[in-house]
């Protein structure tokens, strides 16, 4: 990270906006600050925190829940609501990143935006469709999660650009999420999400890839009305998992069979009944 000249601290969210235009590619928003010493590269004259402008509501509206980007991890796992409409997946994800009070610190914009291939919460996100709100001096626009992770999203937002909120259609029957680590505490190895909606089923797999990937021939299968059983799918998702990065640790033939077992179980859970 390069010498930092001026921390801002703006009161509201046009102030903020107004910083970024006026210093457009010059400013690094901060949110809950436990990441930004990894971005690869850094090299920002001024940095902004985020706290000050109320950003970090959960609010439940029909059939959409709308979480401001800086409502932290713990928020997630606590909101009765929100889990209760997507399979209590909030909760599962979350309780497993990092210690009680990280959770306390980490926001969902941060944990969505700063994406590494050990991140769990933007696999959630894409498998249940969510879109995410970015909001600049000249007016907002909204990107599905297929746009939002079709790179890793420092490059799709603009540099006067603002992630303010994520938006989550809820009424999903089934969400699966599963992780592998070498330990509880250890970051994630390979992460998982099925999540089965009334259009069908969405299948991501992350940790395989700086970004999660969907797996559309897995989700058509898993979508039909007569799937193939769990155990027929592996030659499938085998198929189609995304090429490893080679800077992964552990070997990529370790993490392709972890994966593949992963997703064999999911497919057998997604239909289960449940107690």
């Amino acid at each position: 990270m390069s010498k930092v000249e001026a921390f801002f601290t703006p009161k509201t969210l046009d102030e903020a906006l107004s910083v970024l235009a006026l210093k457009r590619g010059d400013v690094a928003p901060v949110a809950g600050s436990t990441s930004i010493g990894r971005i690869p590269g850094l090299r920002k004259r001024f940095l902004m925190g985020l706290g000050g402008l109320g950003l970090d509501g959960i609010e439940l509206d029909g059939q959409v829940a709308r979480i401001g980007a800086m409502a932290p991890l713990a928020s997630l796992e606590a909101h009765e609501g929100l889990n209760a409409a997507v399979d209590g997946v909030f909760r599962k994800v979350t309780a497993r990143l990092g210690s009680t009070l990280l959770r306390t610190m980490i926001t969902a914009g941060g944990n969505a935006f700063q994406v590494f291939a050990w991140s769990e919460l933007p696999v959630v996100l894409l498998a249940l469709g969510a879109r995410f709100v970015l909001r600049r001096s000249e007016g907002e626009r909204v990107l599905e999660a297929d746009q939002f992770y079709a790179a890793h999203p420092r490059t799709v937002l603009r540099p006067d650009e603002l992630l303010v909120a994520i938006e989550i259609p809820l009424g999903a029957s089934r969400v699966v999420y599963e992780r592998f680590s070498s330990a509880e505490s250890e970051y994630a190895i390979v992460t998982l999400c099925l999540a089965r909606r009334s259009d069908g089923v969405r299948a991501v797999v992350g940790g395989l890839s700086t970004v999660p990937r969907r797996l559309p021939g897995l989700e058509a299968s898993l979508s039909a009305t007569a799937p193939t059983t769990p155990e027929a799918l592996a030659p499938l998702i085998r198929a189609e998992l995304p090429q490893l990065q080679s800077a992964l640790p552990y070997p990529p033939e370790y993490r392709l069979d972890v994966a593949t077992g992963l997703l064999v179980e999911a497919a057998r859970a997604l239909d289960e009944v449940r107690p």
